[in-house]
């Protein structure tokens, strides 16, 4: 990328290796923004694919890729995101501590597990369909997000600081734009057209 950190939304969407991306992406804003201490953070990502499974079942590959045991904390934190590939946009990035493993795993594609979720603000956004042509709902929202969206997973390990997850996290949301975000997921229709 000739030293740019990033690249327009056409040339992401143009990406057929998403984990590479992304590990590209952290590792070079690492390097730009925090030089004295990239050599010290230790990432792997994970490209879920689309259609893909609740994060859940995944937990056993996920320990077993980063060499943790079942009683150790899986990871110190992590900033996923969820891509739409039909829509060719990006609908959720979020950032979790290691304790936080319920948001992490299975949270998202349930509409009544927590205040905020990307089950209910696609539900709540009523701009989604099934393939039948019916409203995404509570009863079809997670079957909905296994079979249509993509996820990608960015783990830091227990030798990163949690400023790390929230610096890419942050940074993902400038470059992408992610449609549900904090109040973009109220937002008016006006406002939903500008980050199409």
């Amino acid at each position: 990328m000739n030293n740019e950190i990033g690249s327009n939304n056409a040339e992401i969407q143009q990406q057929t290796d998403m984990a590479n991306y992304f590990r590209n992406l952290v590792n070079q804003l690492l390097t730009f923004g925090m030089k004295n201490y990239s050599d010290q953070i230790e990432f792997k990502v994970f490209d879920r694919g689309c259609p893909h499974t609740e994060t859940k079942p995944t937990e056993k590959k996920v320990r077993q890729e980063l060499k943790v045991a079942n009683e150790e904390s899986l990871f110190n934190s992590a900033v996923y995101v969820f891509y739409y590939p039909d829509g060719k946009k990006y609908l959720k990035i979020g950032e979790v501590g290691g304790k936080s493993s319920a948001r992490f795993f299975s949270q998202h594609y349930n509409p009544r597990s927590a205040k905020s979720t990307l089950a209910k603000s696609i539900v709540e956004s009523n701009e989604f369909r099934t393939k039948e042509n019916k409203p995404v709902c509570d009863d079809n929202v997670k079957c909905w997000m296994e079979e249509n969206l993509q996820r990608i997973d960015i783990i830091f390990t227990e030798s990163s600081n949690r400023f790390v997850s929230k610096f890419v996290e942050s940074y993902l949301h400038f470059i992408l734009q992610p449609r549900f975000e904090g109040k973009k997921s109220k937002d008016s229709a006006k406002d939903k057209a500008s980050i199409s």
